[in-house]
C-alpha cells in the first residue's frame, strides 16, 4: 500500500532513514501500513477536511519529534458545485 501511495518519494525517505509521518483516513489503510512498513513510518488518521483532525495530527506528530524538517502536502478536497 505505501509503494502505492508514494511510488518513489515514500520508499526514498525511508532508505534514507528518515522518520516519515503518513496520513491515511481509514483505519484500515493505518493498519495496513503498520504491517508493511513497521518501524519506517509513522501512520497517523487525518482527514484534511476535518480542522479537528488537522488539530489532532499536529498535536500527535509535535508529541513524536521535535522538529519537522520537511512537509509533503499531497492531498486535497474539492466541493462539486454547478458552474455558472
Amino acid at each position: 500500500m505505501f509503494d502505492r501511495l508514494w511510488p518513489s518519494d515514500g520508499p526514498a525517505l525511508c532508505a534514507q532513514g528518515l522518520k516519515v509521518f503518513a496520513t491515511v483516513r481509514k483505519e484500515s489503510d493505518r493498519e495496513s501500513l503498520l504491517n508493511e512498513r513497521a518501524g519506517d513510518i509513522v501512520p497517523l488518521l487525518c482527514d484534511i477536511v476535518h480542522e479537528d483532525q488537522v488539530q489532532e495530527l499536529g498535536r500527535a506528530v509535535a508529541a513524536r519529534t521535535e522538529t519537522l524538517d520537511a512537509l509533503v502536502n499531497n492531498a486535497g478536497s474539492a466541493f462539486a458545485a454547478p458552474m455558472n
